[in-house]
């Protein structure tokens, strides 16, 4: 009975984070516990044991989403190295991005900043992606001048702009990745900026 009971609540925090990780994407995380309870199918009770606040939850699916953004990162890195494997982490990782409104809130206010959790997965992220310029720059692919750290601040250029002409032209963050993809190929005018560090773009989280 006891193994049941365990069997039950696995599937009622699935059934929550789900729920959850669906409200937030359609409709941002004011999105209230109520519904996404009504939508999970337990009571509101039951989210409150497991996530004693709604912070909690947000959280939770925030990192969820995370991991699948550096697991991405990290899959791209083992590609074979070329401009390819670039423009396959940008266009994977803004699919996950711009289909969730939540995440995209949560990102643009810096909420979890300093939370260990994001922080390890962050610096995951970070060692992916300089794999990432690396091999597309030993292939010759990828411009020299570019930085690991240009592609994350890239990478949310894309998502903002997504988000920006989501109602009229859903699919047209694709050719703002086109248009940033062509800009890391070799062969264009030098840099006059220096890049941001890593440190940098967690100073201003």
């Amino acid at each position: 009975m006891e193994k049941a009971l365990r069997s039950d609540a696995r599937r009622n925090l699935e059934a929550i984070l789900q729920a959850a990780a669906e409200a937030f994407a359609e409709r941002g995380l004011e999105v209230g516990v109520a519904d996404i309870a009504r939508r999970a199918g337990v009571g509101t009770a039951t989210i409150f044991r497991r996530f004693p606040t709604k912070e909690d939850l947000i959280a939770a699916v925030f990192m969820r989403r995370m991991e699948e953004v550096v697991e991405v990162a990290e899959r791209c890195a083992e590609l074979p190295g070329g401009i390819a494997a670039v423009r396959e982490f940008f266009e994977r990782a803004t699919e996950l991005q711009v289909r969730d409104r939540g995440f995209l809130e949560n990102i643009d206010k810096g909420r979890f900043a300093g939370d260990p959790r994001l922080e390890a997965l962050i610096e995951r992220g970070y060692r992916a992606i300089e794999r990432i310029v690396a091999n597309a720059q030993a292939a010759g692919e990828l411009r020299a001048d570019v930085k690991p750290a240009d592609v994350p601040v890239l990478l949310h250029s894309v998502c903002s702009g997504a988000a920006l002409l989501s109602a009229g032209e859903p699919g047209m963050w694709r050719r703002y990745m086109e248009l940033v993809i062509d800009g890391l190929r070799p062969g264009h005018a030098g840099l006059t900026c220096p890049a941001p560090t890593f440190d940098a773009i967690a100073g201003a989280r």
